[in-house]
């Protein structure tokens, strides 16, 4: 178990950092974006202006050209690299200014204008930022802004960004593994000490237990039965049982490793731990419906499915109301799906995932002379843990409790 905890805490922890990385990394790559487009919009403004083609509705043209425009200096059209294609109202290419662009024809420029011609928002095409501007009613003019080397900074920034990124989570987690090892080493030999407890003291408890119980016979056999020796024997029942599950549950703790495994025939084991229940079902005023499939297979522990289809059975004998118990075991694809199903006199309706918890018992059965201790269904969870599945209850109208074992 504190294994299991141990990955969750390196998983969340793991994750967060994840989430903290790509929020930073991924808002610093946006934000040069955001900035590079910016700066290639302004570039435009002071080329449009500085041809004197149009005014842009933004910017006022001035008695004198100022220094700058947006930051971006008045000397840029002089040293940016920019060619324009200028469109009839009917789309036809009327000029094409590549006076500023040595590596690109005058052919060329006309088959990237083509690629845009009709498209009135601001973009990219390849290496070129484009605008559309109207000339006139007649006449529109596409710039086009040479932004490789902006472009290849950004991409080149956001490639190692990643890498960088990639490596920072590399070392992080392998930081928090080392981390939590440590967190974990005096949680890990506190479980390991309760564990051993918990065994030792189960296996110290049956001599007395043994004891109490031939004594309990013995005085049987000289005053006769009873209430108070049947008392004494039914209390050293209960105690053993209590003793034997939690030494279980303390075994199975040890993990998958301490039981053998193997393909086992399901519905055979089923019924076989069903039928001490059905020939005392009558006398106890139930009745099971059962319905188990046959031939279902899982590799498995055969004493694990016999003492879990056992405790769920003696779960809804003692403390069901009413008479019918529904009992199934079905194929689900490659899982195996019991559920047993029982009327009980009131209970919350809806999840109901609590009963699971080891000791925990409902208010209202604490005062009942049930027999129960509140380990059996801890003892069913783990055993489909153990097995890889899940156990499940509910209630789905509050008059009737629903257990689901899937394996």
């Amino acid at each position: 178990m504190i294994t299991k905890l141990r990955r969750r805490f390196i998983l969340a922890a793991v994750l967060v950092v994840v989430a903290v990385i790509i929020a930073i990394v991924g808002g610093i790559n946006v934000a040069n974006y955001v900035n590079m487009v910016k700066n290639s919009d302004d570039i435009i403004d002071v080329l449009v202006l500085a041809k004197n083609e149009t005014r842009l509705p933004t910017i006022e043209r001035p008695s004198r050209f100022p220094s700058t425009i947006g930051g971006v200096s008045m000397e840029t059209p002089y040293s940016s690299r920019y060619f324009t294609v200028e469109v009839d109202s009917s789309g036809t290419i009327v000029t094409v200014d590549c006076t500023h662009v040595v590596a690109l024809t005058s052919d060329r420029a006309i088959e990237l204008a083509q690629e845009i011609i009709g498209d009135s928002k601001d973009g990219f095409l390849g290496t070129y930022r484009y605008r559309k501007i109207d000339k006139s009613a007649d006449s529109t003019i596409y710039y086009f802004l040479d932004v490789a080397r902006e472009m290849e900074s950004f991409n080149s920034f956001a490639f190692y960004s990643l890498i960088f990124s990639f490596i920072g989570i590399v070392l992080i987690t392998l930081f928090i593994v080392f981390v939590s090892k440590v967190i974990f080493k005096p949680v890990q030999e506190s479980y390991e000490k309760q564990r051993r407890f918990i065994t030792d003291a189960g296996h110290e408890l049956n001599t007395p237990l043994s004891i109490i119980s031939a004594n309990a016979e013995l005085l049987s056999m000289d005053v006769g039965d009873s209430e108070w020796i049947d008392g004494i024997e039914n209390q050293v029942a209960k105690l053993s049982r209590l003793t034997k599950n939690l030494v279980f549950v303390a075994k199975m703790e040890e993990g998958e490793g301490s039981f053998t495994f193997e393909r086992i025939d399901l519905s055979s084991i089923t019924l076989e731990a069903l039928n001490p229940f059905l020939a005392v079902s009558e006398s106890a005023g139930k009745k099971v419906i059962l319905n188990v499939e046959q031939d279902v297979f899982i590799d498995g522990n055969e004493d694990m499915m016999c003492r879990m289809i056992t405790l769920l059975m003696d779960n809804a004998f003692k403390h069901s109301y009413g008479e019918e118990i529904e009992f199934s075991l079905v194929k689900d694809g490659k899982k195996a799906v019991f559920t047993i199903k029982n009327g009980v006199e009131e209970i919350e309706q809806g999840d109901l995932s609590v009963l699971f918890e080891r000791f925990y018992r409902p208010a209202k059965s604490r005062g009942k002379d049930a027999g129960g201790s509140g380990i059996g269904l801890s003892v069913v969870q783990s055993i489909a843990e153990i097995h890889k599945g899940k156990a499940y209850a509910s209630s789905p109208d509050g008059k009737s409790i629903l257990f689901k074992i899937v394996i």
